[in-house]
């Protein structure tokens, strides 16, 4: 179904259960406030911080290049990432701008799946809106979370590919494959809900007699190979790509009953850190419907699919938990559990009417005013509270400060990744790398001779040792004096950020001595 198809029946929308809902806007005037919104964020962001996050600016030292891997993070944002700073210019706004239009995405595809279920316009904004009661989606995507965003955005995807599969049609079986595979690519663990859907769908008899279609083969054909050349690579790179499995805290020494137990209550405590605030805010509101009168029911074999899909990413956690594996983070579980608005919706439409909806909404709206003020404007207050956000990095100094000594040398190298991904924001066509992985082994191939290495040097005139052996295993003399530089952090009055700088020049290999 075409985008133009979609809006005419919403518009011509047969059956509400809320009957006729005037006071919300009209599909077109609803994604004119979601761009508006979104554009807020792009504008006020790109306004205030000229630097790049944590997961940024990993992002920006491995996306160089493009590859089919990137160790044991999921490729597909890194791919998007490098196209919009091809398009648009290395810099922040080309970084928000990615990120804005992948939250978009994700609010405008949470709308499409709840309208498609209940046939509401009124219920899919509801759904949409109730985004914002989720804190990982409304606060922290809009702080620091990269893989997250698009892997959300490509589960909504996938499950309105789904919705939209007949057996008698192509496209929705097709989309469903695409969107499957760019699922795995967002984020490995999103693979979970992909295949949740499928056993949810297999698990209803009436879907089952749908799904036992010769398309399916085909879709799941398509996932296969949208992946493949990903799980290729990551098998030729196994030692990158597992590199981060300790952060699942498997320890073996460690009795079985007492991981268990403790990985039980990490992963309880974190799918609650995404649902639980959703279902307190409709709890609140809808408490007599609800607790009373019980009206909470599923309408469809659809519905009991989303139900069903959400009842199998949980017990997945549970099997995870009895391999020994303790720790689950709440931004890993951002894809997994995106759709929880559109279930609660789904089962609580009967609680609803026009009041309690009007107040869900003007809720929604209060959240969205304050948020899109208080995410970027909380950086002109770092001070004031007594902290530092790494977005107040003054980059845009430094790197005025760094110009004449980049362009003089053929690569740079950076004591901490962030630095390396802030670096490269600023110097685009310089290869950069970062001492603290041991990306810049000894015996790596360089892009020329000549070396700058800069590091966070707040901690005193004292080198890092990192920085000393690099430095010496480069150069092959004794450590050169370095330099400092120092800027203020932006909206700071007294505390500056102060940077190391040596220029080295790589020492001549025996062959090239020869010659």
């Amino acid at each position: 179904m075409r985008a133009s198809e979609t809006i005419s029946a919403v518009e011509a929308e047969v059956k509400s259960p809320l009957g006729e809902v005037n006071f919300l806007p009209s599909p077109k005037q609803f994604f004119l406030l979601l761009l508006t919104y979104f554009g807020l964020h792009l504008i006020f962001r790109t306004i205030v911080s000229e630097s790049a996050g944590i997961d940024e600016a990993y992002q920006l030292l491995v996306g160089q290049k493009l590859q089919w891997g990137y160790g044991p993070h999921a490729p597909l944002y890194t791919w998007l990432m490098i196209l919009f700073l091809r398009t648009f210019g290395s810099s922040e706004f080309s970084l928000t701008l990615l990120r804005e239009l992948l939250l978009l995405g994700t609010y405008t595809l949470t709308y499409l799946n709840a309208r498609e279920l209940t046939r509401s316009h009124a219920l899919g904004i509801l759904a949409a809106v109730a985004l914002q009661f989720h804190p990982s989606l409304v606060w922290e995507s809009q702080r620091e979370l990269t893989n997250s965003i698009v892997a959300s955005t490509m589960a909504l995807a996938t499950l309105l590919s789904f919705l939209r599969m007949r057996p008698g049609r192509w496209g929705g079986w097709i989309a469903f494959g695409i969107f499957g595979g760019l699922t795995a690519l967002s984020k490995y663990n999103a693979t979970i809900f992909y295949g949740a859907m499928l056993v949810a769908a297999f698990v209803i008899p009436q879907l089952r007699q749908r799904m036992l279609n010769w398309r399916l083969a085909v879709a799941i054909l398509i996932s296969v190979a949208v992946v493949t050349p990903n799980a290729l690579w990551a098998y030729a790179h196994q030692d990158l790509t597992l590199s981060l499995t300790y952060k699942f805290g498997i320890h073996e020494s460690m009795p079985w009953f007492k991981s268990v137990q403790i990985g039980l209550v990490h992963w309880i405590v974190s799918v609650a850190a995404h649902v639980a605030p959703v279902v307190a805010v409709f709890a609140a509101i809808l408490w007599r419907p609800i607790f009373v009168e019980r009206r909470l029911s599923l309408h469809s074999d659809y519905e009991k699919f989303l139900c069903y899909t959400f009842i199998g990413v949980l017990a997945f956690g549970i099997v995870v938990v009895l391999f020994k594996v303790t720790e689950f983070k709440d931004r890993w579980l951002q894809p997994l559990f995106v759709a929880t608005p559109i279930l609660i919706v789904v089962v609580a439409r009967d609680a609803l009417n026009r009041t309690r909806l009007k107040i869900l909404t003007l809720f929604a709206l209060a959240l969205s005013c304050i948020v899109v003020i208080a995410a970027p404007g909380r950086l002109y207050f770092t001070e004031k509270r007594d902290r530092r956000d790494i977005l107040n990095a003054p980059f845009r100094r430094f790197a005025a400060d760094l110009k004449q000594r980049a362009q003089d040398v053929d690569f740079i190298v950076a004591g901490t990744y962030w630095v390396a991904g802030n670096l490269h924001l600023w110097f685009p066509d310089k290869p950069i790398f970062s001492s603290e992985w041991d990306l810049v082994p000894p015996d790596i191939t360089f892009p020329g001779q000549k070396c700058l290495i800069v590091w966070n040097a707040e901690g005193g005139d004292k080198t890092p040792q990192k920085v000393k052996d690099f430095a010496q295993s480069l150069s092959g003399n004794e450590e050169p004096v370095p330099t400092f530089i120092e800027e203020k952090w932006k909206y700071h009055q007294h505390k500056v950020m102060r940077l190391g700088v040596m220029a080295l020049k790589r020492k001549a290999t025996e062959t090239s001595a020869n010659q």
